[in-house]
């Protein structure tokens, strides 16, 4: 598959000792890449090149703009969603149907026990299979009881985590203001 330089643009580079090249290419499926190089022996060793989407003052809209970030610029750290996969029942499934799969967990002991009809159910004990590796329908069982007795205190620390986005927006405002934009 071969590779065609679609658009190259050069900025100066914060030291205007060099230059960043920004290359977008296209190949013969119609797919892009980018690739942003720092030629320049000094701006290369203290900057990476990144693209942040700015809203623009004079039309609210945003466009795309190119910074110089420090190499040493901390990465953004997500929180854990769930541990565990009672946490992830938690994040998953309401409470009275966590409840309800508690109950036909200790009906059907094995997986071929399970009729058809439990489309829900079995959904579930596929997922369980899948995540934890595992057949033992026990072990989906103590999970099950374990999300059902947390079910609370865990949703509680689930409303914390929608306001994630909210986070990683500052964190990439914070980001770019400690970096230098990038101009022709």
């Amino acid at each position: 598959m071969e590779w065609k330089l679609l658009n190259e643009a050069k900025y100066r580079c914060p030291c205007g000792k060099g230059k960043i090249i920004a290359s977008v290419y296209i190949n013969d499926c119609m797919e892009i890449a980018e690739k942003k190089i720092i030629d320049c022996p000094e701006c290369s060793l203290k900057y990476n090149v990144e693209s942040f989407k700015v809203e623009q003052e004079e039309n609210s809209q945003k466009s795309e703009k190119l910074f110089c970030v420090k190499k040493n610029y901390p990465e953004f750290k997500y929180i854990p969603i769930a541990n565990d996969f009672d946490e992830i029942l938690i994040r998953l499934y309401p409470l009275k149907q966590l409840e309800e799969f508690l109950t036909e967990s200790e009906r059907y002991k094995n997986s071929e026990d399970i009729p058809k009809s439990r489309i829900s159910y079995v959904e579930l004990v596929n997922r369980f299979k899948n995540e934890k590796n595992m057949v033992e329908l026990l072990e989906l069982n103590r999970y099950l009881k374990l999300a059902v007795r947390k079910y609370s205190i865990s949703k509680i620390n689930y409303e914390f985590m929608l306001n994630e986005p909210n986070r990683y927006e500052e964190y990439l405002l914070n980001k770019m203001k400690n970096s230098v934009e990038i101009h022709l």
